[in-house]
């Protein structure tokens, strides 16, 4: 695409979450290409979404609260500012993330066709309350990570079923790839190249799904005494994992490595199966993404985007989405017992990830859907 737009990104959060991270990727993305990108986050709360918008190297637009903990008095300023805003800076295109930034984006756009207001949907079913119904009505585009979600939309509200996308959640596939240092993470925790490791970033919910996978995986151990279960989260977790490792009679065979993202690459390098039932805040199962781009092999569940970002027996297995602790269990003894096939897999959710989920890839299909 040639024709250069303008954006403005609106975050009404402090912080980096999950459910930011897509978006304000994307942002980066087009910021690269030469595309006119400004981008606002909650100024009201402390946080370090300043502090990235600055490490990117992309124009934040101030003055604007942009918090769900504004009052009345706050969020109409706010739209009066986004007007002038839009006025001065004749964006092409405003971009929302929250329910906050989205309501906002939608008083403040202008009577003719621009900006264009899109939003970034993260859940199963839309809300059809009358503010809601309003701001829908005002947003020209809709972005899903899943094409589950967004039927679930096209269903709930059919006068909005032209204006809905699905988008495939974009992962970094240069930096997330296959590569030393796997080895390494392994023996900062006591692991060798002989052992068989499973592992798992911990969600931000499910911990139902937790426990089936630690106790899918100690009847694998109780057969393959090489394996190990790596489970990349927050230190708060550690505790109750060891609690139920040691209640399944597998806390020697269980590592909790912390959450840090500079080592997240090599923490997939790292596992031999990666295995992931919750799709997380973004609903974009970007966890499972950049494990496929790491090549490692994935068991997923039968649930939102993560169906169908892996075919089962290709990338990887998918299970049903409440799989009994034995069904998971059988699927883990096979990935255990084949490491052709995780080989295999593991290739094949390299080729997918580069091929559906690269960034550039995704920011084309972007770019195609808001300038038409």
């Amino acid at each position: 695409m040639k024709k250069k737009l303008n954006f403005i990104f609106l975050f009404s959060t402090p912080s980096m979450t999950a459910h930011a991270a897509q978006p304000f990727s994307l942002a980066c993305e087009l910021h690269r290409r030469g595309h006119g990108v400004l981008v606002a986050n909650d100024g009201k709360r402390k946080g370090d979404f300043a502090s990235r918008i600055e490490d990117a190297g992309l124009p934040r637009l101030t003055g604007l609260v942009l918090s769900t903990k504004s009052g009345p008095h706050e969020a109409l300023g706010d739209a009066v500012k986004l007007k002038e805003v839009i006025a001065r800076e004749k964006p092409d295109v405003s971009v929302s993330s929250y329910t906050h930034d989205h309501v906002l984006a939608a008083i403040a756009k202008s009577t003719g066709k621009t900006p264009r207001v899109v939003r970034f949907f993260n859940s199963p079913e839309p809300r059809l309350d009358p503010l809601s119904k309003l701001v829908l009505g005002r947003t020209d585009a809709f972005f899903f990570f899943s094409r589950r979600y967004r039927d679930n939309f096209a269903r709930a509200l059919e006068s909005c079923a032209g204006r809905l996308h699905y988008l495939p959640g974009p992962a970094d596939t240069g930096a997330f790839c296959p590569g030393p240092g796997g080895l390494s993470f392994r023996e900062a925790f006591g692991l060798t190249d002989r052992h068989l490791v499973f592992g798992m970033v911990l969600p931000p919910h499910g911990r139902e799904s937790q426990e089936a996978v630690l106790s899918a995986f100690a009847t694998v151990a109780r057969k393959h005494p090489a394996a190990r279960f790596m489970l990349i989260g927050r230190a708060e977790a550690q505790k109750e994992i060891e609690t139920a490792a040691s209640g399944l009679g597998v806390r020697d065979r269980v590592v909790v490595t912390g959450l840090s993202t500079t080592d997240l690459t090599d923490a997939y390098r790292a596992m031999d199966v990666f295995v992931q039932l919750e799709e997380g805040h973004d609903n974009s199962c970007r966890a499972v993404v950049e494990a496929m781009a790491t090549a490692v092999p994935v068991v997923v569940a039968e649930r939102g985007a993560l169906a169908e970002i892996v075919s089962d027996g290709t990338e990887g297995r998918v299970v049903p989405e409440k799989a009994a602790a034995t069904d998971l269990a059988a699927v883990l003894g096979e990935m255990a017992s084949d490491p052709a096939r995780r080989r295999e897999m593991g290739d094949a959710g390299r080729r997918e990830a580069v091929a559906s989920h690269s960034l550039p890839e995704v920011t084309d299909l972007f770019l195609t859907t808001v300038a038409t």
